[in-house]
């Protein structure tokens, strides 16, 4: 692996970081029935779809730009969409969380929509 792909790997490895950090404090907002804090993590989804957008469209990039990135690049980016896939369920836990604590969704619409975990061949 060159260090194109070595420095999107790292990125990557920062993304995990931060998601599991979201995971944790979703958990540990379900469990302590923090409402707060599960609106903290139902918010930072835009982010993380943000930080997965970013990261999807450098590893095609690194890919390119060597031959042997192909499979290390192929590899991560099955990571980084296992990792953008935990992200939402953070935040589906979040959401989960709001509800047992006040009988509704959290208000207006889902921050993350739309990113490019949507995205559909045309």
């Amino acid at each position: 692996m060159n260090e194109c792909v070595a420095s999107v790997a790292l990125a990557v490895r920062e993304f995990a970081r931060s998601v599991r950090h979201a995971l944790t404090l979703a958990l540990q907002a379900f469990a302590e029935e923090d409402l707060g804090q599960a609106l903290q993590v139902w918010h930072g989804d835009a982010d993380v779809d943000r930080r997965h957008s970013s990261l999807f469209r450098e590893i095609p990039a690194a890919r390119q730009a060597n031959e042997e990135n192909v499979v290390p690049g192929a590899h991560l980016l099955f990571v980084l969409k296992n990792l953008e896939r935990t992200g939402d369920d953070a935040t589906s836990i979040a959401e989960a969380c709001h509800f047992t604590a006040t009988g509704h969704d959290p208000p207006g619409e889902r921050p993350g929509a739309g990113s490019s975990s949507a995205w559909v061949p045309g």
